[in-house]
C-alpha cells in the first residue's frame, strides 16, 4: 500500500495489472460491450484511483470492490456522452506500461438512446428470443 501511496513505479505497475482484467471485464459488460468506450472508462478509473489511493481503507472493503466503485461515476459519465477528461500525460505512466486517454470520438448515440444503445438493443417478454436473464 505505502508503494501505491508513495506512486513507486513497480507498485504501480503491480497493482494496475494485478486488477486491470477484472476491472475491465466489469466495465466492457456495464457499458454495452463496446471496447473503445470500456477501455476510456477504466483508463479514467485508475487514474482517478492513483489520485485518491490516501482515501482507501482495506478494513472497509477489497481493492476490486473500492475500484469497481469509482468505475461507476466514469461509466455514467461516458453513457451520457461526457467523454473523456483531459490528463496529463506524465500522470499516466505506470512503469512498463502506460495508460492513455483516448480521444472522445465515440459515437453519442449511447448518450442518445439511437442504434445500438441499451434502450434499442434489450429484448422484452414476447419478443424473438427474448431470454429471461
Amino acid at each position: 500500500m505505502k508503494l501505491l501511496q508513495s506512486h513507486d513505479p513497480q507498485g504501480l505497475t503491480l497493482w494496475f495489472e494485478r486488477h486491470v482484467d477484472a476491472l475491465h471485464a466489469y466495465v466492457y459488460y456495464r457499458v454495452v460491450r463496446n471496447e473503445q468506450l470500456a477501455s476510456e472508462v477504466v483508463q479514467e478509473t485508475f487514474l482517478d484511483a492513483m489520485k485518491r489511493i490516501h482515501r482507501f481503507d482495506p478494513k472497509r472493503g477489497s481493492m476490486e470492490a473500492w475500484l469497481t466503485t469509482l468505475s461507476r461515476n466514469h461509466i455514467t459519465r461516458a453513457l451520457r456522452g461526457g467523454g473523456a477528461r483531459t490528463v496529463e500525460p506524465a500522470a499516466t505512466d505506470v512503469g512498463s506500461r502506460t495508460l492513455q486517454v483516448l480521444p472522445a470520438d465515440r459515437p453519442r448515440a449511447i448518450a442518445r438512446g439511437g442504434p445500438g444503445s441499451p434502450r434499442n438493443t434489450r429484448s422484452r417478454p414476447g419478443d424473438p428470443g427474448h431470454h429471461p436473464w
